[in-house]
């Protein structure tokens, strides 16, 4: 399936800060405002690696792949208080990789925001990285559309839509170009007014990617990436990754993706490998696909992993290190450099393109909801996965993006595919889990 090329529908460009004041009030903006991370520089082997990575990829200096990725952590854990101030204004977020520029939509005169979010911007540190872009339709407006198109769509058994925030439309791909299902589509779309791209495509290679072996001794691998975890089931063992540890209903749990744990008997125990070798985690409690994403969660009972066991899930590329969690975000911007790890091909890299979207595992299958997309290449490493990956985290620097739940395109890595994850606020909605992270 071809992928356009990004391109902004911005009809005004203005550098956060510039002339006009705003009436908006920035005080509990400000007061909510997490630690800015410049202190963070120079205490994880991971952030230099990601600078070198990063220089490399798209021919800048060090000095300036770091302030370029300063940038983006600051912006993106910020980014929820940063919306909600902006209310009906706020019109995405993206990250311009040319320019190293954090652009962010504003549905309406780009003077009325201009205030707030250089105010929010300079208590950051990165005033000088961030440009408002005028916008037709909000990102409330845009998530509206999205969820409205649902149950128009529902019948549509080959179809994959959603949230394009850089071009600020919504993007919807279909075998069938001419289905009767897409001219309600648009007819919903032109009410609410915002703008619809229609792409043919197929989606038939969308895959989740739990891996399954005849036993323990055919399938356990020395650990690559993601934390491997598995099912105690008998004759057949399913291994996924572990995307995190996190808190919920007064229990730590081990979140992964909903379709390992999908076809499994409800009172399946799952384990994980330490250095003292195999010990259960515990019996899975939660999980879904479909309406609600794709994410579950395994409840700890083993009081081992009450030391901190998988408080850091991933390992720095090329050494048997922790790399730290520290924050998550709280926005899905497109254009950000980003890694997945898992237990069968470790780190990949690529750039987020945005979302979220909606697709079927199966023709039959459920539409499963709010997948966000990242593919290509970063650091020299092609975006992709495979059997086993699913559930692994998806990590920009050291900030914690989301889960993985599905690829399509080739069957085996290092071939570049798209890989589609699942949004840790999402999660967090849903189930009202807190992450547990380093910082």
């Amino acid at each position: 399936m071809a992928l356009a090329a990004c391109a902004s529908l911005g009809v005004g460009v203005a550098p956060a800060g510039a002339a006009g004041a705003s009436g908006l009030d920035v005080t509990p903006v400000l007061n909510a405002l997490t630690e800015p991370v410049s202190s963070l520089i120079g205490q994880d082997r991971s952030l230099q690696a990601q600078i070198d990575d990063y220089a490399r990829e798209f021919g800048v200096g060090q000095r300036e792949a770091r302030g370029r990725l300063v940038a983006i952590h600051a912006i993106t854990r910020n980014a929820t208080r940063l919306s909600g101030a902006l209310g009906g204004l706020y019109g995405g977020m993206w990250f311009d990789n040319e320019t190293g520029k954090m652009r962010v939509g504003v549905a309406g005169a780009l003077g009325e925001a201009s205030g707030l979010v250089g105010t929010v911007t300079q208590a950051l540190g990165v005033a000088d990285r961030v440009e408002l872009v005028r916008v037709k339709s909000s990102q409330a407006l845009l998530r509206t559309a999205y969820d409205a198109l649902h149950p128009v769509l529902e019948s549509l058994k080959d179809v994959r839509f959603g949230v394009d925030e850089q071009r600020n439309r919504i993007t919807i791909t279909v075998a069938d170009t001419a289905a009767p299902q897409l001219q309600a589509a648009r007819a919903l779309l032109d009410r609410l007014g915002v703008a619809v791209a229609i792409e043919r495509g197929t989606l038939d290679d969308v895959r989740p990617s739990p891996a399954a072996c005849p036993s323990i001794s055919a399938c356990t691998a020395p650990l690559h990436g993601g934390q491997e975890v598995y099912s105690e089931t008998r004759p057949t063992y399913s291994f996924c990754s572990a995307g995190g540890w996190g808190y919920v209903w007064g229990r730590w749990a081990v979140v992964t993706a909903g379709h390992c744990l999908d076809k499994m008997p409800t009172n399946t125990t799952w384990a994980a490998h330490s250095p003292q070798g195999a010990r259960r985690i515990g019996r899975q409690w939660a999980w879904t696909v479909g309406e609600y994403g794709d994410f579950g969660v395994i409840l700890q009972e083993d009081p081992f992993w009450l030391g901190g066991g998988l408080r850091s899930i991933t390992n720095l590329r090329g050494t048997n290190e922790d790399w730290p969690i520290r924050g998550v975000s709280q926005s899905q911007p497109a254009g950000v450099p980003i890694c997945r790890t898992g237990r069968t091909t470790g780190v990949r890299c690529g750039v987020t393109r945005g979302g979220p979207h909606s697709f079927r595992y199966a023709a039959n299958g459920p539409l499963v909801k709010y997948q966000f997309l990242a593919n290509g290449s970063h650091g020299g490493l092609n975006m992709c996965a495979e059997n086993g990956d699913s559930g692994g985290s998806m990590l920009s620097w050291t900030t914690l993006y989301g889960i993985t739940t599905a690829s399509n395109g080739s069957v085996n890595c290092p071939n570049q595919e798209n890989v589609f994850y699942m949004d840790q606020a999402m999660i967090t909605q849903f189930t009202g889990l807190g992450w547990l992270t380093n910082g």
